[in-house]
């Protein structure tokens, strides 16, 4: 069978086998590159991680692993180890994209978001901003967009300063509401402000609005972004731990 995918990490079976394992647009999926460590070997530029390639792969259900038979490379993202605050961000990526994804599933949203983003890691030096963007762009992929265009409980449209941002509801608060400190977990109100809403500038809202809606290949638009910015957009993305 041939899987166009992107390899997330390779690991070390043996003295001459890898393990690798590949996120695709149908989930991720493990697959074994015998002999791979040898210097020879076809499959040793492909077994590498951040490849992006077109694998031939045979199904072997009554042998564990599938077995890389051959491939070829589409794209590679090698620069990023040329520097190590760059290797550092693209490794936690993949991880966090093995992490959210399952074998067997739609994750081409996923794999093309990681794409762009080693892409841009190899490009771009401002490291904080494609951070953050690809921390809450994922965020939207699993289904946790935040409410940023209307107050999450009065439903008013959220225009101007004076707005909030709860992580714990799940977006915006206007002012009245969050002075009125409402809960989304109980449905009420309560005499003071909620300590978990932050103020959040225009031009923060309208940077965060972007980044969630627009199409994935403008999804890095924003460059150089101010640190409090992108620290904000980071702290309130439902990944960050």
């Amino acid at each position: 069978m041939n899987i166009q995918g992107l390899v997330l990490r390779s690991t070390t079976q043996g003295d001459y086998n890898k393990i690798i394992n590949i996120l695709t647009p149908n989930g991720k999926m493990s697959a074994i590159c015998y002999r791979a460590k040898r210097a020879k070997s076809e499959l040793l530029p492909i077994s590498q991680p951040f490849i992006y390639a077109n694998f031939n792969i045979a199904h072997t259900p009554n042998r564990g692993l599938d077995k890389v038979i051959n491939g070829e490379i589409i794209s590679n993202f090698f620069d990023v180890c040329l520097d190590l605050d760059k290797l550092t961000l693209a490794t936690n990526f993949c991880k966090i994209a093995e992490f959210v994804s399952q074998e067997n599933t739609n994750t081409s949203s996923t794999l093309q978001l990681l794409l762009n983003t080693l892409y841009s890691l190899t490009k771009r030096d401002d490291l904080p901003t494609i951070d953050a963007i690809f921390h809450l762009r994922l965020s939207c992929i699993l289904g946790y967009t935040p409410q940023l265009f209307t107050c999450v409980h009065c439903k008013n449209k959220i225009e101007g300063n004076n707005v909030f941002f709860d992580k714990s509801s799940g977006g915006v608060l206007c002012h009245n509401c969050n002075k009125l400190n409402y809960s989304t977990q109980n449905n009420n109100f309560h005499s003071h402000p909620t300590s978990d809403a932050t103020p959040i500038t225009a031009e923060t809202l309208e940077i965060m609005r972007f980044i969630t809606s627009c199409p994935a290949k403008k999804i890095y638009a924003f460059k150089n972004l101010p640190d409090d910015i992108s620290q904000f957009i980071k702290q309130n993305s439902i990944l960050d731990t």
